[in-house]
């Protein structure tokens, strides 16, 4: 073979090599008490800027608490272990298996009672086999260190006095954590303590600057470096003595709708000269904008589209893909999640069953006040919408048999269904508080969602819904 061809073939190669190890496969398996029977979920974040989640593996929990989850992974990632409403966090290394013991599941009334949104509950796997085990520990015993230091300090957290408590705290965990080799940790022990800098004022915003982000790569997949680099940037530009402040966004976003002229105007700022640097803070920057009265919605959904498809870097392409779904996933015209739920009859219905038709979607259990008070309403205005309006209630009880008695006792006449502890489709619907409702126009896309309760105004809303040309 000769050299020109081996040279080309050695370049080929190195080209090559980025695709070749840019996934490895992750064990996670264990026992889960109290779980049997039960699917668990694992979770990691598509980028942790918009913090949207992805599902990578499923299984059931056997009948002996056993369960073992694949995914593919490039890079070291915080990730979620969901069991039900149960939730837990850990971080996953390529290549590696973790083997986890989780306690303390239980499932009964008391804990189906609780607004899981609003008060999460939570367990921490602990990790058997110790050659996998360094990363998660190290995480584990910093947060209680960390979270420890903060309620002793709470008072104190804005005055001068709290300095020198983290001078020493800092040190502390430096020395406590001396041994711990991981790179992932190294970083984010780094970052825990540039956020308690930033949370106390103990550096000032600039030092902060140059100390943790200027002049150094963006660390996409370190969680405590982003929650870092999200905090800092989140009010960045409403300083209006900085070169680029609010005021500089009017015309190239509000205005001109334009990526380019946003990107270029924020080049004035010499701390974003780099222009990785730049988008990313762009990103975490539109994401703020979004609640700010002074910039035009639709403008920064225009741009976040710009930067989906014309960025030169894949991550944020990625990123500005999830903040647009996370901003319109649910917004009038976008697909409503379809699902395929068994009747109170033993019937299977999907939602696709109803296509042409309005569809009155709502979620409810049988224990919830309101829940029910909402569904007497329905009861009241049925008859005035049956014949145009398809009505699907989705009881979020844990036991099929639940609905099954209930609706035997209360005698509905409108499709009752149950969820079946499928929470991929509570959280596909933005659920967080029960009663839930939702209008889906004839073609299966969103009409209102989520949409007035039957005591407010969902009667003038469904007309609205039926008249919509």
């Amino acid at each position: 073979m000769s050299a020109i061809k081996i040279k080309n073939l050695s370049l080929l190669l190195l080209l090559l090599m980025p695709c070749l190890v840019y996934s490895q496969n992750v064990t996670v398996k264990g026992i889960a008490k109290g779980g049997e029977g039960k699917v668990v979920r694992l979770k990691t974040y598509s980028d942790l800027i918009s913090m949207r989640e992805q599902l990578v593996a499923t299984a059931v929990i056997d009948s002996n608490g056993l369960f073992e989850l694949h995914a593919k992974i490039s890079n070291t990632v915080i990730a979620t272990l969901y069991i039900d409403y149960y939730a837990g966090e850990l971080y996953l290394e390529p290549g590696k298996t973790l083997e986890l013991k989780i306690n303390n599941l239980v499932f009964n009334d008391k804990t189906d009672m609780v607004n899981h949104n609003l008060d999460p509950l939570n367990f921490t796997p602990e990790i058997l086999n110790a050659g996998s085990s360094e990363l998660n520990n190290s995480i584990h015993k910093l947060n209680i260190q960390y979270n420890l230091f903060l309620r002793k300090n709470m008072t104190i957290l804005n005055s001068r006095a709290v300095q020198t408590k983290v001078d020493s705290f800092a040190v502390s965990m430096k020395d406590t954590f001396a041994l711990v080799k991981n790179e992932y940790f190294s970083d984010y022990l780094t970052y825990r303590l540039a956020t308690l800098e930033l949370l106390t004022h103990r550096t000032d915003n600039e030092t902060l600057m140059m100390r943790y982000v200027f002049g150094k790569p963006v660390q996409y997949d370190n969680i405590e470096y982003m929650t870092f680099f999200n905090q800092y940037f989140e009010s960045y530009f409403a300083d209006l003595t900085r070169p680029v402040n609010y005021a500089t966004f009017d015309r190239p976003l509000n205005r001109q709708k334009s990526f380019a002229a946003v990107l270029d105007s924020m080049g004035k700022d010499t701390l974003l000269r780099n222009e990785i640097l730049r988008e990313a803070v762009l990103l975490r920057s539109l994401s703020s904008f979004m609640g700010m009265s002074q910039f035009n919605r639709s403008a920064i959904l225009e741009v976040l589209k710009q930067i989906s498809v014309q960025s030169k870097f894949e991550r944020h392409r990625n990123a500005a893909a999830n903040l647009l779904w996370t901003f319109t996933h649910l917004a009038q015209g976008s697909p409503a999640p379809s699902f395929n739920l068994k009747s109170n009859e033993d019937k299977m219905i999907q939602l696709a069953d109803f296509r042409g038709r309005i569809v009155l979607l709502n979620f409810f259990t049988t224990w919830n006040t309101s829940a029910l008070e909402e569904l007497e309403v329905m009861r009241s205005i049925y008859p005035k919408f049956s014949d145009k309006v398809v009505f699907v209630s989705i009881c979020c009880d844990r036991e099929f048999m639940k609905l099954f008695y209930f609706v035997k006792d209360n005698k509905y006449e409108w499709n009752m269904v149950h969820l079946n502890n499928d929470y991929d489709l509570l959280e596909s619907y933005g659920v967080q508080t029960l009663p839930y409702f939702a209008i889906i126009n004839k073609d299966g896309t969103f009409y209102k969602c989520p949409a007035p309760m039957p005591s407010e105004n969902l009667e003038m809303v469904l007309n609205a819904a039926l008249n919509k040309k």
